[in-house]
């Protein structure tokens, strides 16, 4: 049994460091938002990172009324407290009011804006007028922030497949998807392009990849990659195309600069995260497959997606400078 830490047991950090605290709902797309802003911080000072699980939102709430939170109590007090998940919303206010620093918050969040310090918003999560757009602690982004940061193609001959499956969005259809792949990888015999799957991906799927059998394909599926083997891909691929249900990974290729193109999904219903990929598609920023069969890239908008390290220049700003 370990003895709890000492206040003056820790180490005192350099003058100008700054104390963050990451709370996580355990989801693989909220710490991967969290990892890209903290990493775009770590790139601009001096950062303590600690990780905090988020409880149950009945224990944070009781946290938050009695101003005793049960996080980080052996941890150096925080400057930052960055939470991305509905879980860790009253978490996240639970610490601040034991501990105090600063809330960021990685999405829309389910209580009042006017409650968290800073607000990161995509700005597909918020119909168009929104009030909450006018307020000063909510900064739009495009799309969700990750880790990928764009670097200088060494290697052009390489290309990507990301399929995702059906979700609340889209329904699915194997064999249209499966032709889709195939005209692409077909129509691009110089390029070697590797395709992988995610969890929501239908296991009737790869069987008709596979029997393709074509000599520039390599198929991996999602359970054979590790963390992190996306963005190593993405910035070894110049080409890039994503179903457009998976909506994470559309921004993610675009911070690659890569050509992103859009494989087909059919749709359940409208929403704002498809509105916000039509406009990415109406700014040509990304090509629709049927678009990208008449005239490639040729037409394309170059848009190089860096909302991480914008957004940690304004945490840093606002929140850390200034205090």
């Amino acid at each position: 049994m370990s003895l709890p830490i000492k206040q003056s047991d820790i180490n005192p950090l350099p003058s100008s460091s700054s104390v963050v605290w990451c709370v996580t709902d355990g989801k693989p797309g909220h710490e991967s938002q969290l990892r890209g802003l903290v990493s775009a911080l770590e790139r601009r000072r001096v950062v303590d990172v600690h990780w905090l699980n988020a409880p149950t939102r009945w224990k944070n709430w009781r946290d938050w009324m009695t101003g005793h939170s049960s996080l980080g109590q052996s941890l150096p007090s925080p400057n930052l407290i960055i939470a991305a998940g509905h879980a860790t919303h009253s978490a996240a206010l639970s610490v601040r009011r034991t501990f105090g620093g600063r809330v960021v918050l990685l999405m829309r969040p389910s209580l009042p804006t006017q409650w968290f310090d800073l607000c990161l918003i995509p700005e597909h999560d918020l119909d168009r007028g929104s009030p909450a757009t006018d307020s000063e602690n909510v900064i739009l982004t495009c799309g969700v922030l990750n880790t990928v940061r764009s670097e200088s193609r060494t290697n052009a001959s390489r290309g990507l497949l990301l399929i995702g499956g059906p979700s609340k969005h889209h329904d699915w259809h194997d064999q249209s998807m499966c032709n889709q792949v195939l005209d692409v990888v077909r129509s691009s015999p110089g390029l070697r392009w590797t395709l992988t799957t995610s969890r929501r991906t239908p296991e009737s799927f790869l069987p008709r990849v596979s029997a393709s059998r074509f000599p520039n394909l390599s198929v991996v599926p999602a359970s054979e990659t590790a963390s992190g083997w996306v963005a190593a891909r993405l910035l070894e691929s110049k080409t890039v195309f994503v179903s457009e249900d998976s909506v994470s990974m559309v921004y993610e290729a675009l911070s690659a600069n890569a050509d992103v193109g859009l494989l087909q999904v059919p749709r359940r219903r409208t929403s704002r995260v498809i509105r916000g990929v039509d406009r990415l598609a109406e700014s040509r920023h990304v090509i629709p497959f049927e678009q990208w069969k008449i005239d490639r890239f040729a037409h394309r908008e170059p848009c190089v997606l860096q909302e991480a390290d914008r957004c940690a220049e304004i945490v840093c700003t606002r929140l850390l400078d200034a205090a």
